[in-house]
């Protein structure tokens, strides 16, 4: 996917490769000058697995975003209420009530404690921060850790039907468990 080649005009390497969209679309990336080849290789490897993780940088997300006319992507709050609305029909009255109230409290680790607003700057890190922050009140005794888990495995839950969903172009906490 990813095709390493140098730009004798640029006298740069570049690296060309598919980003995904409604309409799958090419890209490049020219690398500094002064790079060696097998530099431009060995990055373009690494940015072959980001690829496949699914991890974009803004620039990429934007050109994503523009290619699939969306403009503008969700909030993290209309992702939260787009999942507790779209899998409502599936759960007892009891479970969508409660998850009415439960998941946008899970969430406002993001929005509170992270300061983001769009649901597409939610990163690995602050999936990790989030996890992390769940250990933190089990120490601290604010939570049992039964409750820590199941508001964990919440966030995780929702990220992951986002992603399936096709809501977010990957799910950030994939890796973390």
């Amino acid at each position: 996917n990813v095709l390493c080649f140098w730009n004798k005009e640029k006298s740069r390497w570049v690296l060309e490769y598919t980003l995904p969209a409604v309409k799958k679309f090419r890209t490049t990336l020219t690398l500094p000058k002064g790079m060696s080849e097998s530099k431009a290789r060995s990055i373009g490897k690494a940015k072959e697995l980001d690829l496949m993780k699914g991890h974009f940088t803004e620039k990429e997300y934007s050109k994503i975003c523009k290619k699939n006319d969306s403009g503008s992507s969700w909030t993290i709050e209309e992702a939260v209420e787009e999942y507790i609305s779209s899998t409502a029909v599936f759960k007892s009255y009891m479970q969508r009530d409660k998850e009415k109230y439960e998941i946008p409290y899970r969430f406002k680790f993001f929005t509170e404690t992270c300061k983001l607003k769009m649901l597409h700057q939610i990163k690995k890190s602050h999936v990790l921060d989030c996890k992390n922050d769940f250990i933190k009140k089990i120490s601290t005794g604010e939570l049992a850790p039964s409750t820590a888990q199941a508001g964990f495995a919440t966030v995780q839950k929702v990220l992951k039907w986002l992603h399936e969903n096709e809501k977010i172009l990957s799910h950030p906490g994939k890796e973390i468990k």
